[in-house]
Formats: structure tokens, sequence, C-alpha cells
């Protein structure tokens, strides 16, 4: 089995079996020696840290971020309340503060999904107003392109 693992791994092996001759272990243990290098087990204050450092990045989709928290609060051993410790990164990482102090008002009948819930109906909100707005915006330069189109042929005619 060894000569299947190519050069590189044997190499790896030997040195993490070293000074021992690693022939000698089975095949199990050599296994389990490579498995605990290649794949570490997460820190139990490194992963935590990575979690409560995490907020949500511009242009980043509130999906992507609140499944990046999902995945960071399982390597996490939040033994009480994982819901809250959910919520207060999602809330606390949040980028726009208006959306952070409404939530933060209402944060005594909102769960975690409630709060998802909540700010991804903001964002719809922002999103149609802009979209009124931007129609609003462009049939009023349409009307005013037009107006002022009457106002230099007219004055155009006269000159005639």
């Amino acid at each position: 089995l060894l000569s299947i693992i190519g050069p590189k791994t044997y190499r790896l092996l030997m040195s993490l079996t070293a000074p021992q001759l690693f022939s000698r272990d089975s095949f199990k243990v050599l296994k389990k020696v490579l498995s605990d290098h290649l794949s570490p087990k997460p820190s139990v204050i490194g992963e935590p840290a990575k979690f409560h450092r995490r907020c949500k990045q511009k242009g980043e989709s509130l999906f992507a971020f609140v499944d990046e928290i999902r995945k960071l609060s399982q390597m996490c051993e939040f033994e009480s309340a994982p819901d809250e410790s959910l919520w207060d990164r999602f809330v606390c990482g949040l980028l726009r503060e208006d959306i952070q102090r409404v939530l933060f008002t209402e944060a005594s009948k909102l769960t975690f999904q409630k709060a998802v819930e909540r700010v991804l109906a903001f964002e719809a909100a922002k999103k149609n107003a802009n979209l009124a707005r931007g129609c609003d915006c462009a049939v009023g330069d349409v009307h005013n392109v037009q107006a002022e189109s009457r106002k230099t042929s007219k004055s155009g005619f006269r000159c005639c």
C-alpha cells in the first residue's frame, strides 16, 4: 500500500514518524498519523475567534453571509444557546447600521431566522424603492428632454 501513496506523501509519512521506521507500524496507525496531520482537529479557541470576527463583506450576498456564519458556528462548541450566538454574529456583522438599530430594538422578539427574514425584507424594500426612484427619474428626464426639444424647435422656427 505504501507504494501507491506517491513519493511526496511517502516522504511526509517518513518525517511524521521519525525517528522510528514507519514500516513497523500498521496501516491503521499510519493512516491515523497522516489524517491527524492533514486534517487537524479545529482549535477550541481559534474557531470561535473566527466566528466572532466574521462580518458581512461589501458586495457579499446576505445568503452567503448567513451560510458562512452557520458553517463557522458548526466548528465552535457553543454549549448553550447556539441560536443566540448566530443572532449576535448576524446582527453585529451587518454593514448597515440602520438595520442593526432596528434589529437591536426588536431583539427580544427575534430569533436568528426571523432576523434573517427581517433583513431580507429590508433589502427587498430598498431594492424596490431604488427601482421606483429609478423609474420616476427616467420618466422625468424624458419629459424634460421632450420639453427642451420643443422649446428649441419653436425658437428655431421663429428665427427662420
